[in-house]
C-alpha cells in the first residue's frame, strides 16, 4: 500500500484527482468528494488492487502530499522500455516495497536501478523510483540513443573473434547488443579501450 498524509482540503483535491486519474476506486466508485473523517487523514492504497480507504492515524505514512504539490518538482526521464515496465508495475503491485523487491528482477528498471552501480548510485535510483512511484506525472518518456561496440580489429588475434559485440552481462557476444551512454560509462576503463562505437538504434 501506499499511503498520502492530506492536510487540507486543496491537498485532498490534488491527490483525489491524481489517483482517479490512475484508476483507483473507492468501493467500487469514484472517489468521495470529501475525506470521510476531516483533516489530517491519510489516503491509502490498500492491500486491494485499485482500491482506497481512507486511515484515522495521520503519523503513519509514505509521502506528504503537500511535497507533490511543490512545483518546479524535477522530472524523471524514462526510456519506453522503462515506462512500460513502470506501467506494469504498477498495475501488478499496490506497494512500491512489493515492486522493488519481488518486481524488478530483470529488464530495463533492473539495468537502471541495480546493474553496474555501487550502492550509493543504487540508493539514489532506488529514490528516483520511489518518486516516480508516488508521482507518476514526473515521468517523462525520452528515447535516449543506444550504441553498439565492436572489438577493435588489432584484438582480432588474440581474443575470440567470434563473440566480438560488447555485452552489459557476457562482456562479448557474437552479435550487436545497444548499451545507453550511462552503460557505456560504467564499463571498466580498460575494456572501454578495445571496443569501438560501430552502430546506433
Amino acid at each position: 500500500m501506499t499511503r498520502y498524509l492530506v492536510q487540507n482540503k486543496e491537498e485532498y483535491d490534488y491527490i483525489a484527482k491524481r489517483l482517479d486519474k490512475q484508476g483507483y476506486k473507492w468501493q467500487g466508485y469514484s472517489l468521495l468528494p470529501n475525506p470521510l473523517n476531516g483533516f489530517p487523514t491519510v489516503i491509502d492504497t490498500g492491500v486491494f488492487k485499485k482500491r482506497v480507504i481512507y486511515d484515522l492515524d495521520p503519523s503513519d505514512y509514505d509521502f506528504k502530499v503537500s511535497d507533490l504539490m511543490k512545483p518546479n518538482k524535477d522530472v524523471i526521464y524514462m526510456t519506453p522500455a522503462e515506462k512500460a515496465e513502470f506501467d506494469e508495475l504498477k498495475n501488478n503491485y499496490v506497494t512500491l516495497l512489493g515492486a522493488l523487491h519481488e518486481g524488478i528482477w530483470s529488464g530495463a528498471l533492473y539495468t537502471r536501478i541495480c546493474r553496474n552501480k555501487d550502492y550509493q548510485e543504487s540508493n539514489q535510483a532506488q529514490l528516483e523510483f520511489a518518486r516516480a512511484w508516488a508521482d507518476p506525472d514526473l515521468i517523462v518518456v525520452k528515447d535516449e540513443p543506444r550504441f553498439a561496440y565492436k572489438l577493435k580489429p588489432k584484438f582480432n588475434c588474440v581474443l575470440d573473434v567470434v563473440n566480438k559485440y560488447l555485452s552489459i552481462d557476457e562482456i562479448r557476444v557474437s552479435k550487436p547488443e545497444f548499451h545507453t551512454a550511462e552503460e557505456w560509462q560504467a564499463i571498466d576503463n580498460e575494456l572501454k579501450q578495445i571496443f569501438d562505437r560501430v552502430a546506433e538504434k
